[in-house]
């Protein structure tokens, strides 16, 4: 689903943020989704941007040019984890950081991440507000823990 939503509430809104869709006249069909892309282009007539809403649709009840509404729950902001989006590797289709548990200790950390914004990077889930992340040389973690586990097979 694309939701047209108002620049004032866009700041609100997250990628991974749960959403209820109903239709117009049945209130009993609603749909759960969640928000997948927080769009890139702002419409300066409409004064809203599409956001994308990836719904669960298996009775087939939902059409493609449907009208359909969408509530996003808000409720209280919640602090977020930014990282640089040089920090997050990918390991066996995992997004994955590095955090420092020593001097020269690193531990890989799957995490669950948003959509990239000026090279930050939201992390949903995986990591606290504060924990020391490795930002630079994390190919080089990366490729030592992929060699460790060639070895070991």
């Amino acid at each position: 689903m694309m939701a047209s939503i108002r620049q004032e509430d866009l700041g609100k809104l997250r990628v991974g943020q749960s959403a209820t869709v109903t239709l117009p006249g049945d209130s009993a069909a609603r749909f759960a989704g969640k928000i997948t892309n927080l769009g890139q282009a702002f419409d300066p007539t409409t004064r809203v941007m599409q956001v994308r809403i990836d719904v669960g649709n298996a009775n087939n009840r939902l059409r493609p040019e449907m009208l359909a509404n969408a509530d996003i729950p808000i409720g209280g902001r919640k602090p977020m984890v930014l990282v640089p989006s040089d920090a997050v590797q990918q390991v066996n289709g995992q997004d994955v950081v590095f955090v420092q548990i020593a001097p020269d200790r690193f531990a890989m950390r799957a995490v669950q991440v948003g959509e990239p914004v000026d090279g930050k990077t939201p992390v949903l889930e995986g990591l606290k507000g504060g924990e020391p992340v490795v930002v630079s040389s994390t190919f080089i973690l990366k490729s030592l823990i992929l060699k460790s586990t060639l070895e070991s097979e």
